[in-house]
């Protein structure tokens, strides 16, 4: 062993730190460049042992997938698709999205260890570097520009003047709950989540975190930060929970959560978690593994990047199922499509309407916080007030 490698890690040095938002001092970012910021605030990503993905890069996903049209005709066959292939439009007259990239990876051929069609792998405990993130810096004017506000003030109000967006692609979604009645499975190819960071002119605001169809989201001061350490230069840097499976994100790698899918499927939130909590369907998440994502490896992106301007779907093959404990299985989805490109997301095109705004998107935190509604309300008696 070498003197520059030093002895092995400890188990403590090996797991990752944590600290309170609000217990580091953040330097200003005023002046800061949009690369400097990506770089500063990088998420770390926590994992399960059982998680078999990480954010990649999506060309090899693309080599193995072949382009469609949305209605089954083939136009580049597999293996042969590039990014350039997704420079495209949509024919005149049908809306986007209209293509869409098939790896032909079922959730039988996911579970196939020959086949391995889903490039699924366990991987090994501690921290890592590695991985890969989309980034998207967005600006405010205060009275013209994309995207819009909300037309009902969120909290922080014009305080929020930048918008940091990490997009990570994983290749495959296949998520597992244990129910008391039997196993809950949902699979699809592709799967695309973010990470928000909301600025003032200084300093960061708030961290929101993509799960499922919605989300969560904090005031900075009760984000956890992760110190730093072998594979973590900064102490800037947000750490996120991620599911198992669905690599839903949460802010904090807990054991097991209640996740957001009820509301996706029409009910209720007040409902959701109740209903989840009583059948035992959670979301996995862990400290098996941390991931901090290299500097070189934080690609930048608009609408009109190769990546992001792909008018289609990444992937196919979406189904789920339930089995009893006594083997019958209901199949409550098949053949349905993965998720559209960032573009066409909400969370893309009206990012602060859909955190705080919607009600798949929920605050997740020790504080008090007006919703978009009661700080309109407010905002409404404070100006009749001065028209008396």
């Amino acid at each position: 062993m070498s003197a520059a490698s030093g002895p092995p890690p400890t188990e403590k040095e090996n797991r990752l730190q944590f600290a309170a938002g609000g217990d580091v001092r953040i330097e200003s970012i005023r002046g800061v460049s949009d690369t400097e910021l990506a770089e500063r605030f990088s998420p770390v990503l926590e994992f399960s042992e059982q998680q078999r993905w990480d954010p990649v890069a999506v060309d090899d996903f693309l080599s193995a997938s072949a382009l469609h049209w949305t209605n089954g005709i083939q136009i580049v066959p597999k293996g042969s698709v590039t990014r350039a292939d997704l420079w495209r439009d949509c024919p005149r007259g049908v809306a986007a999205p209209c293509y869409e990239l098939r790896l032909g990876c079922s959730a039988k051929d996911s579970d196939n260890a020959q086949r391995n069609c889903s490039f699924g792998r366990r991987r090994e405990k501690g921290l890592h570097a590695g991985g890969h993130a989309y980034v998207r810096v967005l600006r405010w004017r205060d009275r013209q520009g994309y995207p819009r506000r909300p037309a009902q003030p969120p909290p922080f109000g014009r305080k929020i003047r930048k918008l940091l967006q990490y997009w990570l692609f994983y290749p495959y979604d296949d998520w597992h709950a244990q129910t008391l009645y039997g196993d809950l499975r949902q699979t699809h190819e592709g799967d695309w989540e973010a990470v928000t960071i909301g600025f003032s002119d200084d300093a960061p605001l708030f961290a929101a975190y993509s799960s499922h169809c919605g989300g969560t989201w904090r005031d900075w001061a009760d984000v956890r930060l992760a110190r730093p350490g072998p594979t973590v230069m900064r102490d800037t840097h947000l750490v996120v929970g991620v599911a198992e499976g669905s690599q839903a994100n949460y802010a904090a790698p807990d054991a097991a959560r209640a996740p957001n899918w009820a509301p996706c499927a029409g009910i209720p939130s007040d409902k959701a978690s109740a209903a989840t909590f009583a059948y035992n369907v959670r979301d996995q998440t862990g400290e098996w593994r941390a991931l901090t994502i290299p500097d070189d490896q934080l690609d930048p992106v608009g609408e009109h990047s190769a990546v992001m301007g792909f008018p289609g779907y990444w992937g196919s093959n979406a189904s789920a199922s339930f089995e009893t404990k006594l083997g019958k299985e209901y199949v409550l989805q098949r053949s349905g499509r993965g998720p559209a490109g960032p573009p066409f997301q909400a969370l893309w095109a009206e990012p602060l309407e859909r955190i705080f705004c919607t009600a798949t998107w929920a605050y997740d935190g020790p504080r008090s916080f007006e919703d978009c509604g009661e700080q309109r309300a407010r905002l409404e008696r404070e100006r009749r007030a001065r028209d008396r």
